[in-house]
């Protein structure tokens, strides 16, 4: 058997691994919270038909997390003396500990309010910056805060890290506002993230290749106990994981430049929010019935099923597109 042939079945035994182990987490989590009547509190103010939805179970984000870094762990651990790659983990999931901290508020005060906005994005900021720290890290043992700490190829240059430092804020708090259907963010971001797994084994970049591909299968098997009728939701945990890993990736790969056209779909949404805000506040109107935007499309009267597949369509097509743009440039 040839090499190509042994590693293309090692990467799909590992995401088979993945996926069945999130399935089983997540399976875990279910009845864990059931046992102890632990449930996600339901907006007031949110669309009526989802109260129907008391009594579901959260943090689906943590089995996701647990399956993808015990096989990681175990599959290529040593990868981790990459500097680079080890401030990514630290990054993603420290964003996913902002989300456990945050969902646990919300269990224990048994409504919608978690950590303050200021607080979460203080902390964010904070992990970016320690995370930039790391990957700066210079082998002769000092340590210093590299600007562009993933890639040298525009040296340093506080101006990308400003960028950088927003890129990866308005990644995952985006992906947090698109968490508000079934299978709606996992999904969007599955397909998000496929072409920078296409780059980053274009690039030879194979460890981050595999860390990607271990967390598409965690998030399938996620899925499917949260497609509608959800048995479980992704939480704050899974949300803001997820937007930090689409972030990191691009900013490893020297392909931060792609984020506004791969998370086309986020920024309609958290553009929704904005304008709404902004409009509530000068007129004490509405632009929308609901913000962010797939809630407006549900008090339309669209159902929860047809919203979630029109936006997996479209994130196909802008995905392709990306892609095809990429490889032929």
């Amino acid at each position: 058997m040839s090499v190509e042939i042994e590693r293309v079945l090692f990467l799909i035994a590992s995401f088979l691994a993945s996926l069945c182990l999130s399935l089983f987490f997540c399976w875990g989590l279910i009845q864990l919270q059931k046992r102890k009547k632990i449930e996600q509190p339901i907006h007031k103010l949110g669309v009526k038909s989802h109260f129907l939805k008391t009594g579901t179970p959260t943090m689906g984000g943590i089995g996701i997390i647990f399956s993808i870094f015990l096989i990681y762990i175990l599959l290529d651990w040593k990868s981790l003396k990459n500097y680079r790659l080890l401030a990514m983990v630290i990054g993603i999931l420290s964003f996913s500990i902002i989300g456990i901290i945050d969902d646990l508020l919300k269990v224990i005060k048994k409504n919608e309010k978690g950590l303050s906005a200021w607080l979460r994005i203080f902390l964010e900021i904070e992990v970016i910056i320690i995370t930039f720290i790391i990957a700066g890290y210079d082998d002769s043992s000092t340590w210093y805060l590299n600007l562009y700490p993933f890639n040298n190829n525009l040296g340093n240059n506080i101006f990308f890290l400003l960028i950088a430092m927003f890129g990866v804020i308005a990644s995952a708090n985006s992906s947090n506002l698109l968490d508000g259907l079934d299978g709606l963010d996992g999904g969007v971001f599955i397909l998000a993230l496929l072409p920078v797994l296409v780059l980053a084994f274009q690039q030879g970049e194979s460890d981050l290749g595999l860390l990607l591909l271990l967390i598409i299968g965690a998030v399938i098997g996620f899925l499917l106990l949260n497609s509608c009728p959800s048995k479980i939701f992704m939480g704050d945990s899974g949300s803001l994981f997820l937007g930090a890993v689409l972030a990191y990736s691009l900013i490893y790969l020297d392909k931060l430049i792609l984020l506004p056209f791969i998370a086309l779909i986020y920024i309609f949404e958290t553009l929704s929010v904005i304008i709404q805000v902004f409009y509530y506040k000068r007129t004490r109107k509405r632009i929308f019935l609901m913000a962010p935007l797939h809630h407006h499309f549900e008090l339309k009267g669209i159902p929860e099923y047809k919203i979630v597949f029109s936006y997996y369509f479209i994130q196909s097509v802008i995905s392709l597109i990306v892609l095809i743009m990429e490889i032929n440039l």
